[in-house]
């Protein structure tokens, strides 16, 4: 909302600016959306200091936003993730993500978020019982602008951003957005001398995206995205003391020190983390006339690797390896119309997706009373995932103030489970 003066110097009324929405899957002013829905545009974004999620759950209502292990769990209305799988949807221009821990691209040039509230079943399907969250990012512009930002925070953090967006030629245009930061001190402190504090490291996110208007009816949109993350960026802390409990396993543990203060650890290996990630993704609109076919098709490439200290103690008793890759192709169809009285969406999605992971654990001290030391090489079952869904829904204009929106939805899913 924006208020204004009168050209005549009287106070004018208040502007309620149109905000447009994509939430159910066509462009639609705000007021016009019959669900509980949240928009959050760039001016607002910039003017409350919203950097990334963690800002955003306290303007959204009923939105919850923490992270754990790499994975950015949202929740709406008290549901999130269970088992692996998100409880709500979250969406990059319209690319469905099956891992949240892509997170870290979300605020990077963003043109709006959309927050919708409660289960959208019928348009986003699976993983979508909370709610879905919608991150837009800026499109390409035929007048050529750019920006760069540098700042400089606490534990000698250092960021800058750049964003650059130009026009080749009259339906052509293109766009880059990349940031990084560099955190060189961490906020977790580890009492054990010369082994680095927790919470520091590199951070590193680059978009580059293509629009184009190949003819008047039909325009084609390609973006290429990557984050990669390094340092020891993950931390757990102990809340009780269990050293007498495992001493008849693990005799050194008796004597091992501990901390169970908030913000500090013992941690006598070195700790670290290593994520990168990839999204390709084509989008192409074709106006028909009497509809609109749109496509998005995408594949998406992410790989975690983690060690860990998992007894937090200043011996090395407990030192773990996690490694994890996750690969996603999506499809989706959307048909749309509308005309003054009925707006309908007909709709086909398509996610395979191949999920793998492996934890090793190197126990370096003897275990139960063994001369040896030990190694525990866990055999995890990889994932294999093909789902297939269609969809239709559609909204009745009854008259100005009422209507009625319905929609169907059938998917079916397939899990192949195996051990290489």
């Amino acid at each position: 909302m924006h208020h204004g003066v009168g050209q005549r110097g009287e106070q004018a009324d208040p502007i309620v600016e149109e905000i447009v929405v994509t939430a159910q899957k066509r462009s639609q002013n705000i007021q016009d959306v019959a669900a509980s829905i949240s928009a959050i545009g760039t001016a607002d974004l910039d003017a409350r200091g919203i950097k990334d999620m963690t800002d955003i759950q306290f303007f959204v209502p009923s939105l919850h936003f923490g992270g754990q292990f790499g994975e950015q769990n949202i929740a709406i209305r008290g549901v999130g993730a269970f088992a692996r799988q998100p409880g709500v949807s979250v969406s990059i221009d319209g690319v469905y993500q099956s891992r949240t821990s892509a997170a870290q691209l979300y605020q990077l040039d963003l043109e709006r978020v959309e927050v919708l509230r409660g289960p959208q079943g019928t348009l986003y399907g699976r993983n979508s019982n909370g709610g879905v969250v919608n991150f837009i990012t800026a499109a390409p512009t035929q007048e050529v602008e750019g920006l760069i930002r540098v700042g400089y925070a606490e534990f000698d953090e250092t960021r800058i951003q750049a964003v650059y967006s130009a026009p080749i030629n009259d339906r052509i245009a293109v766009r880059i957005a990349a940031d990084h930061t560099d955190r060189d001190e961490g906020w977790i402190e580890n009492h054990v001398p010369g082994v680095d504090d927790l919470m520091q490291g590199e951070y590193s996110n680059v978009r580059v995206k293509l629009a184009a208007e190949v003819t008047d009816n039909l325009s084609l949109d390609l973006m290429y995205a990557k984050g990669k993350m390094s340092g020891p960026l993950d931390h757990q802390l102990r809340l009780t003391d269990n050293r007498e409990l495992t001493a008849a396993t693990i005799p050194q543990l008796a004597t091992a020190r501990i901390t169970l203060e908030p913000l500090e650890v013992f941690a006598d290996t070195e700790m670290n983390t290593e994520r990168e990630y990839d999204l390709y993704s084509l989008t192409f609109e074709l106006d028909m006339c009497w509809a609109t076919l749109k496509s998005i098709t995408a594949q998406q490439d992410f790989r975690d690797d983690q060690d860990w200290d998992l007894d937090s103690s200043d011996l090395p008793i407990f030192v773990s390896n996690d490694h994890t890759v996750h690969e996603t192709f999506t499809q989706e169809f959307n048909l749309l119309g509308s005309n003054d009285t009925f707006e309908w969406v007909l709709g086909a999605f398509y996610l395979g997706e191949e999920y793998e992971a492996r934890t090793f654990h190197e126990l370096p001290l003897p275990i139960n009373f063994s001369p040896l030391p030990s190694q525990l090489d866990f055999d995890q079952p990889s994932y294999e995932t093909d789902s297939l869904s269609f969809f239709v829904d559609g909204t009745w204009h009854i008259t100005d103030r009422a209507r009625i929106s319905a929609g169907v939805r059938r998917t079916e899913d397939e899990i192949d489970e195996y051990h290489k």
